[in-house]
């Protein structure tokens, strides 16, 4: 049997399961810090393309740079749910550490996203489980 640690497929099923929190496009077009590194990643990437393009991608195509950056620059799992409006963003608890508890995988996944969503102070983002599963039949 292969055991795979991200997407679960099978034939037209998905499933997608994280510690995390769901995004919504305009939590994250709204938050100025987080559109600040998107921009110094996409700059980073993209240093003879003109500011215009960079606008157009987060106007038009937010959740490809979104997922770019996480996956070059977090520890977070993440995936755009069944309908794409939002984005599931956390820990697979596959990745829980051998000696870790619960609370303590909770605080990291807190931590993690917390450091890249950098929400205002009092605001922080508390991590719930998140279960997707959606069959394309």
């Amino acid at each position: 049997m292969k055991l795979k640690y991200d997407f679960v497929t099978n034939s037209s099923s998905t499933s997608f399961v994280v510690l995390g929190y769901n995004f919504t496009e305009d939590e994250i077009r709204n938050n100025e810090k987080l559109i600040q590194k998107l921009f110094e990643y996409w700059e980073n990437q993209n240093p003879d393309k003109p500011l215009e393009e960079f606008h157009r991608l987060k106007k038009d195509n937010l959740h490809d740079l979104f997922f770019s950056y996480l996956r070059n620059y977090t520890k977070l799992d993440y995936s755009s749910l069944q309908f794409g409006d939002d984005f599931a963003v956390g820990i697979s608890p596959f990745n829980v550490g051998d000696n870790e508890t619960y609370s303590k995988f909770k605080e990291r996944v807190r931590n993690e996203i917390n450091k890249m969503f950098e929400p205002e102070k009092g605001k922080e983002i508390n991590p719930h489980e998140i279960q997707e599963g959606w069959y394309d039949g």
